[in-house]
């Protein structure tokens, strides 16, 4: 799947540099809509689209796309990595949330 799921205009500026930097941005265009636990596997919903543990996706900044792994999934967490750099992201106790076996 080659749809980036985030987007920044093109004339937005990117304040500072380096990868930690670049991962803050695109993880802040990131926002779970679900998370679901089917038989103790944890998948999150971003928009239409379901990740496990392990995907890699595409998140566009500057002109670019960028490639985000989703390395971990708790219940009330998840971590992004990009080159390296993890970054924890809450849940928002706003995303629906549900288990099924």
């Amino acid at each position: 799947n080659n749809t980036s799921l985030a987007a920044v205009p093109p004339n937005a500026a990117v304040a500072g540099s380096g990868d930690r930097h670049i991962l803050e941005k695109l993880a802040a265009q990131i926002s779970p809509t679900a998370l679901l636990e089917i038989r103790g596997k944890r998948i999150l919903k971003i928009r239409n689209q379901s990740f496990e543990v392990g995907a890699r996706f595409p998140v566009r900044l500057d002109n670019q796309d960028h490639e985000l792994e989703l390395v971990a999934i708790e219940r009330t967490q998840y971590t992004l990595r990009y080159r390296g750099e993890d970054i924890v992201r809450p849940i928002a106790s706003t995303v629906r949330s549900f288990n099924i076996g």
